[in-house]
């Protein structure tokens, strides 16, 4: 648990720069997501949290590359996909969408936007707060046109405080739930923070909001006719 905590906090204080390094990178994921499937639930939180530092160091990347180097940035956030679960899906989106109107790569943004809510969709786990997020981007009556450079969603929303102040190392099993609830409490309101689109970008984008859908609604195990699928 305290090591989970130090990788995590090495991992932010290097921010975007640990991703120049492709060994240091694939050693810290790999330690990660061996971690993710622990029997511990404490372990498996702790390394949730981790990954989303990790997440954090990715989309610091992504934001400090130049917005021409669009294929680079796309490949950086696709990196995420392997975890998207216990609010870090609904973090990626929120980095990528909030404040977005107005932007020059406003379109690209929308793009990987879109390709995380289908890689949400395919896991039961993820596929009610791809839906949520569906429905959000989908109320054009709420866009509104920026005066001028609106400023992108708070990152650091994205790392859980108790990760890094020793909480979450010293808890026992029934102080870590409470752990858990409060960060739960925390992302409640993530989700209304993402500008939604104009009609004009759904209208460009009908097939992939429809991917959206079908892969959430396949996540639920449920078919396009809403019949379960056995």
């Amino acid at each position: 648990m305290w090591g989970l905590s130090v990788l995590s906090s090495l991992i932010v204080l290097a921010g975007g720069v640990v991703h120049n390094d492709t060994v240091i990178t694939g050693t810290v994921t790999k330690i990660i997501r061996l971690l993710l499937v622990s029997k511990r639930v404490a372990v498996r939180t702790a390394a949730s949290w981790a990954w989303r530092a990790y997440v954090w160091s990715i989309l610091r990347h992504f934001e400090d590359l130049d917005v021409e180097a669009s294929q680079e940035r796309i490949e950086v956030v696709r990196r995420i996909f392997d975890f998207l679960d216990k609010g870090v899906g609904v973090g990626v989106v929120c980095s990528l969408l909030v404040g977005s109107a107005g932007r020059e790569d406003r379109d690209l943004r929308i793009e990987l936007g879109l390709a995380t809510l289908v890689e949400m969709g395919k896991r039961r786990a993820n596929a009610t707060e791809a839906l949520q997020i569906l429905d959000r981007l989908l109320q054009t009556e709420s866009y509104v046109e920026p005066e001028g450079p609106m400023p992108g969603w708070e990152l650091n929303k994205l790392l859980p405080l108790p990760l890094f102040d020793g909480q979450l190392a010293e808890s026992d099993t029934k102080a870590l739930l409470v752990l858990i609830k409060d960060q739960a409490t925390l992302e409640v309101d993530w989700i209304p923070e993402i500008t939604p689109l104009r009609v004009e970008e759904c209208n460009e984008r009908l097939d992939a909001l429809y991917d959206v859908w079908h892969a959430a609604i396949k996540g639920h195990g449920i078919d396009e006719k809403g019949h379960a699928m056995v």
